[in-house]
């Protein structure tokens, strides 16, 4: 394995890894705040990284416009379902 092999994998799971941290932070931040479980965060999560990987893949946007299309997009689920 080449150094720059070893560097991509290390930065690819240290990248990974911060995702699940911060996930797990939010449930605990939200269980220790209400004592209820959401498990809705991680759907947000998904539906909101395929809104991007979508909008950068189908439509060509640039990696800043798809990021900012995701946020709006996750925004607007958030709102919605919190209307309800």
């Amino acid at each position: 394995m080449s150094v720059a092999a070893l560097i991509h994998v290390v930065v690819s799971g240290l990248a990974t890894g911060c995702i699940y941290a911060l996930m797990a932070l939010a449930l605990v931040i939200i269980y220790n705040a209400t004592r209820t479980l959401n498990f809705a965060q991680g759907e947000m999560l998904m539906v909101s990284t395929f809104v991007a990987w979508t909008a950068q893949r189908a439509l060509g946007l640039p990696l800043a416009a798809s990021l900012v299309v995701a946020v709006v997009t996750g925004g607007a689920m958030a709102g919605r379902s919190s209307a309800w």
